[in-house]
């Protein structure tokens, strides 16, 4: 009991700044930007993909719990879920030790270098990776159900860690490796104290969990109204050559693993280089090598230990680092090794052996807890997560675009320098992202750049009298050019057509940024003050409340549609009065 207490004491000390953090990144749009979390329609979270219709990740028990953090206090509910679900993991993972070790010391030590480590952080802070604490916990769950069951006598089927392995697959796609979890479990975890050496059923349990991986198979094709495989199977990216193809997986999952010994540099955007070294090809074939061994030395005769912590190790790895072209442009991430910080400790502490491994952990733990703290405070806001990127990836287009973004929010508020170097990082965005003859899709990083620069010129006209609506076309339809499926540079191309007075043009392309996002509620404003201009004051009454549905907190609508909604007496009194 007191391991534990200072053990959920250690995660509190390290991680608390998280808890006062706001939104980064994805969240604006993932859960702030969210109209269903927000008015609790349970329809659109279980059945639609949690980043919107370009990507088919369906996890509707993520998008339930971040709708549970949100109605709690907004982004601070969101973080207090994802601690507690980070310690509630941390308690489990000291439980497996303690069964594999046999020694509640080393297990506490495991379950603590687990709990603070640097890569947790990422998982931790953003309340966007809140899923993979939450189908890790289903996850462990269900390994000590099925723990259970097999101490139990294996009677019947495995029931309730079924049923975890389930809730898993529906937090996230990862959970695929639950079974050979299980599996590992029930091979190497002794039984518990005073039972009978286990025998389990492996036909039974193996049935179990494919029946619960095409039972969530069916309930996700039925809900997308697609097939598994656009998410398992899809390959976005650019052509490899046949080297490239088979040494590409193995040269992430290294680069991931590395991340675990040394967690540097700390920001969720690395990419994975072009080229293959001589060393990674050579370490490719002593891995291979050392497998077939394995393999011919035969499993059974591995120590528990060291069994169970190699597969939690590496097996949470393969979906992230087989199906990488389907990721994105930067597939090495912390978050994918929120589990196998696990299977890291567990086999520190048995190669460590008994004499040794305590201070070893202690020593991990006594390193990765301040560095963890440390970037716990960066993750709090997205100022201060842009400048601890720009300072360590200058050359990143992504950060360039974080940037001028957040210069750009100064510049509408008034500020020339803002303006000025807004433009700056655009530029240098646009600049420093590389195109590929033969990719089959262009960087986001390229349409979000150009889209930058488009409104910079658009606020720089504001003051001119006559601004240059033909150029102000251009720079929208370049940013459409670099990213058809954008739809802010579709809103921003309907803004112009409207300064311009086109307004079928301004309609139709406000029109498919809605047909792209129906959340966003600047493409319903501009299509409402659209709809005002051309005397269509019903339909912008209703194209302002969706705006206003989607955004509750968009004042521009808010006004412009009080002052819609006015007794035609009072409108027209106003513009006698504004006459005078």
């Amino acid at each position: 009991m007191r391991s534990r207490s200072v053990l959920l004491l250690a995660i509190a000390a390290v991680f608390w700044p998280a808890l006062w953090g706001t939104w980064v990144l994805d969240d604006q749009d993932l859960v702030a930007g969210n109209a269903a979390l927000r008015h609790s329609d349970f329809a659109c979270m279980l059945t639609q993909p949690l980043f919107g219709i370009t990507h088919g990740f369906w996890r509707p028990l993520s998008a339930l719990l971040m709708w549970i953090g949100h109605s709690l206090g907004g982004p601070f509910g969101i973080h207090l879920l994802a601690l507690s679900l980070h310690a509630a993991n941390a308690l489990t993972v000291q439980v497996l030790a303690h069964r594999l070790l046999g020694d509640a010391s080393r297990a506490f030590w495991v379950a603590l270098l687990f709990a603070v480590h640097p890569v947790q952080v990422e998982s931790v802070s953003w309340c966007s990776s809140i899923n993979d604490p939450l189908w890790v916990a289903c996850a462990l769950q269900c390994t000590l159900a099925a723990l259970r069951w097999r101490d139990r006598g294996a009677g019947g089927a495995p029931w309730a860690a079924t049923a975890w392995c389930f809730a898993a697959l529906l937090a996230k796609e990862t959970a695929v490796t639950s079974l050979p979890l299980v599996l590992a479990a029930l091979l190497w975890v002794p039984p518990a104290a005073g039972r009978a050496p286990p025998h389990a059923p492996w036909n039974r349990v193996v049935l179990a969990f494919l029946g619960a991986c095409l039972l969530w198979a069916a309930v996700r094709a039925i809900a997308l109204d697609e097939g598994l495989g656009s998410v398992l199977l899809a390959e976005p990216g650019r052509p490899l050559s046949t080297v490239r193809f088979l040494t590409a997986p193995f040269d992430l999952l290294l680069r991931h693993l590395t991340l675990l010994v040394q967690p540097f540099p700390i920001t969720p955007f690395r990419t994975l280089p072009e080229h293959v070294s001589a060393v990674r090809l050579a370490t490719l074939l002593v891995a291979i090598t050392a497998l077939i061994a394995a393999l011919q030395y035969g499993w059974h005769r591995i120590a528990g230990s060291t069994g169970f912590a190699s597969v939690v190790l590496l097996v949470p790895l393969l979906p992230p680092v087989l199906c990488f072209r389907s990721v994105g442009l930067y597939p090495i991430a912390d978050r994918y090794l929120y589990l196998p910080v696990f299977g890291f400790a567990l086999l520190a502490a048995h190669v460590a052996g008994a004499k040794w491994s305590r201070w070893l952990l202690l020593a991990a733990v006594l390193a990765c807890a301040p560095v963890s703290f440390g970037q716990t405070s960066i993750w709090r806001s997205q100022e201060r997560f842009v400048e601890h990127a720009l300072a360590l990836r200058t050359d990143d287009p992504s950060f360039e675009v974080m940037a001028g973004d957040l210069a750009l929010e100064e510049a509408q508020a008034g500020s020339a320098a803002a303006l000025l170097a807004a433009r700056t990082y655009y530029e240098a965005a646009v600049t420093g992202t590389v195109v590929v003859p033969e990719q089959r899709y262009v960087p986001r990083s390229l349409s979000a750049g150009l889209l930058g620069l488009a409104w910079c010129m658009l606020l720089e006209q504001q003051g001119r009298r006559g601004p240059d609506t033909p150029a102000l076309l251009d720079a929208f339809q370049r940013a459409i050019d670099a990213g058809q499926e954008n739809p802010a540079a579709w809103i921003g191309f309907g803004v112009a057509n409207a300064i311009a007075e086109r307004y079928p043009d301004a309609e139709r392309a406000l029109r498919k940024a809605l047909a792209i996002d129906g959340s966003r509620s600047e493409a319903w404003f501009n299509l409402g003050l659209l709809q005002v201009r051309t005397n269509r004051e019903r339909e912008a009454v209703a194209s302002l409340r969706q705006a206003l549905w989607c955004q509750p907190d968009n004042s521009a609508a808010r006004e412009l549609l009080v002052q819609i909604e006015k007794p035609s007496s009072c409108r027209v009194a106003s513009r006698t009065a504004r006459s005078r």
